[in-house]
């Protein structure tokens, strides 16, 4: 792990920046609508969904080894690893001083619209607390990778109050997109890591595209940055904010995805999603 601060977290991989694929979280149930606008084209069958998901290109699928490799979430062992990361992150998220920039509604209540939150995996850490404390009125559940590590991130995730939906871009993550897809026709939001679970970092996944046409639903940009940090050693380089420094919440214009029926207009409006998250990162 390599610490960086200021500038030095700022300069940080610059060169990934051209290197620029789906790993959903779900946030909140809306109490006062339930939306038609557009969802309505959720009427396709399951069978239908699950073929056009399997079909698509959304990243690396889980290998057999590491599905077998899952820890049992009722073991003692994992269950006090739980409980200590938990209230590791509490005090931890604690420490720091927040500021919290949104370009868009999307902290206003009542809640006007729903949207597909849009989040880089190395900004993960910290984003169950961030929305809880800044938009208590979205609660809602979580998309996780079906895979070991997965499985303490659900639990993690569970403890900050939102519930949690398991799957990947494997085959099972066909149907996690289709069932994210019906909570957006419920009413509800849904957040999306589209470069998680392996990457590349900063590489916009086909997945959320693809869910924001057929749902007809706005993608919320989401980042957040910090004046100091640590970075891992992983494909994403982590983010690992230090103790007591600063972090900025940044909620970003809403980006409104249009039909395509080319595979260049798709990839046109992946890359154009692409660029509007990279606009909101200043520490790459």
């Amino acid at each position: 792990m390599e610490p960086h601060s200021g500038a030095q977290c700022r300069d940080l991989d610059r060169g990934q920046r051209n290197r620029i694929a789906c790993h959903p979280v779900v946030l909140q149930q809306s109490k006062t609508r339930q939306r038609h606008r557009g969802y309505g084209s959720v009427a396709y069958s399951r069978s239908a969904w699950i073929a056009q998901f399997e079909n698509l290109p959304l990243g690396k699928r889980e290998s057999s080894s590491a599905a077998n490799l899952k820890l049992d979430p009722e073991s003692f062992t994992t269950r006090v690893l739980i409980a200590f990361g938990f209230r590791l992150l509490q005090l931890w998220a604690r420490t720091l001083r927040y500021e919290v920039d949104a370009r868009s509604a999307v902290l206003e209540t009542p809640v006007k619209e729903n949207y597909i939150g849009a989040l880089w995996h190395n900004r993960l850490l910290l984003i169950s607390y961030a929305l809880q404390r800044f938009a208590p009125h979205r609660p809602g559940a979580g998309l996780i990778s079906a895979s070991r590590d997965g499985d303490l991130v659900a639990d993690l995730t569970k403890r900050f109050g939102f519930d949690v939906v398991r799957g990947s871009t494997s085959r099972l993550g066909a149907s996690a997109m289709l069932e994210l897809t019906e909570v957006l026709a419920s009413g509800r939001d849904v957040l999306i890591t589209p470069d998680g679970p392996r990457g590349p970092a900063y590489e916009l996944g086909r997945g959320i595209i693809f869910l924001a046409q057929k749902s007809a639903a706005p993608i919320q940009p989401i980042n957040i940055e910090y004046s100091s940090c640590w970075r891992a050693g992983s494909w994403d380089k982590f983010i690992l904010p230090r103790p007591f420094s600063r972090a900025r919440v940044i909620f970003g214009p809403l980006h409104r995805v249009t039909p395509t029926s080319t595979e260049e207009e798709f990839e046109a409006e992946r890359r154009r999603l692409q660029d509007a998250m990279m606009a909101l990162v200043e520490m790459h």
